[in-house]
């Protein structure tokens, strides 16, 4: 009977494994202190399902964060400019977080809640990732190419679902 189950995420459904990663990316976007875009990243090891890393846009440790956008103060638009930006992208950093504390993300799987951008494609392919889900479009088209020509899986999730399911999680705690 539905009234005895007091586990919230039973009583509204259990999410995918790929939806539940995706989760996390969102709340490790939450740590984003980018002014333009808050963007999550996971990666995870196809062989226990363990994470990796994760990481979020910002500005490198140690440095101030930003006060204004200079890529938007110089007339930038989305996915322009970026070599204006003092942030890391969320892929980059759970990249880096992985390699600083010896974890191979060779053949793993990379969450992200946005597109990577071209940059970040080629770290991800570089760095040996098989499997890319997404849930936004980044501006420009380029990016999905990079990953799409590789041997690279890409995968889209539905944003609405991803959210829906953190939402309605929340509501039951």
């Amino acid at each position: 009977m539905m009234s005895d189950i007091k586990n919230p995420s039973l009583m509204i459904g259990l999410p995918s494994l790929d939806e539940y990663y995706m989760m996390m990316a969102f709340v490790a976007a939450s740590r984003a202190n980018c002014l333009n875009r808050a963007v999550g990243a996971v990666l995870v090891s196809p062989d226990n399902g363990s994470i990796i890393a994760t990481g979020y846009n910002g500005v490198p440790k140690g440095l101030p964060h930003c006060v204004t956008c200079r890529r938007r103060d110089e007339g930038y638009g989305p996915g322009e400019g970026l070599h204006r930006s003092r942030a890391a992208h969320a892929e980059a950093n759970a990249i880096v977080q992985a390699a600083k504390y010896g974890n191979p993300v060779e053949n793993s799987i990379m969450y992200v809640t946005d597109m990577p951008c071209s940059d970040c494609c080629k770290l991800i392919i570089n760095s040996g990732i098989i499997k890319v889900f997404y849930c936004g479009e980044y501006p420009g088209s380029e990016a999905k190419e990079i990953l799409t020509n590789s041997s690279i899986e890409v995968l889209q999730i539905n944003k609405e679902k991803v959210i829906n399911n953190l939402r309605n999680y929340l509501k039951m705690l």
